[in-house]
This record gives structure tokens, sequence and C-alpha cells, in this order.
């Protein structure tokens, strides 16, 4: 599968959901070094049943392109989780 095949959609989701992910993975490490033990415990479910969900998608389409998108949200996902604009939780 080439990147001609694959439709603009997959990618952009795949991209977003790294974004997504990887902020509230960030903002779960600051919750945990906050000593805010629901919300940590809340953020590890969903960060855990929304990989788990993930990496079955993507190893089922066998598409490295995807792999590329979601590896290129989650650093995007890293920088607004670690802006200077968000305040400490």
């Amino acid at each position: 599968m080439t990147l001609r095949s694959l439709p603009f959609g997959a990618c952009f989701a795949y991209f977003l959901v790294g974004v997504v992910l990887d902020a509230i993975i960030t903002i779960y490490y600051r919750a945990i070094s906050s000593r805010r033990v629901w919300r940590a415990s809340i953020l590890a479910f969903v960060i855990t049943a929304t990989t788990v969900l993930l990496i079955e998608n993507i190893v089922i389409s066998h598409n490295p392109i995807l792999i590329l998108a979601y590896a290129l949200g989650t650093s995007v996902g890293t920088w607004i989780g670690m802006s200077p604009h968000n305040p400490p939780l």
C-alpha cells in the first residue's frame, strides 16, 4: 500500500489521535507529579484503552504510513502538553 492509495482522512485521523493521546499522557504525568490520584487513575484507564485499540488497528492495517502519522501526532501532542502556556495542574 502506498501513500497515494491511502486516504488522507486516515492519515489525518491517526495524526489527530496521536496529538490528543499524547497531550492526555502528558497531563497524566503532570497529575501524577501533583499527586492527583483520581485524575491520574481515570487518565490511566483512558490511555490504556485507547492505546490498545490504536495498536490493534495499526497492526491490522499493515501500513507504516499510519505509524508515521501517529508518531508525528505524538510529538505535536507532547509539545502541546508541555507548552509553557499550560498552567500546572
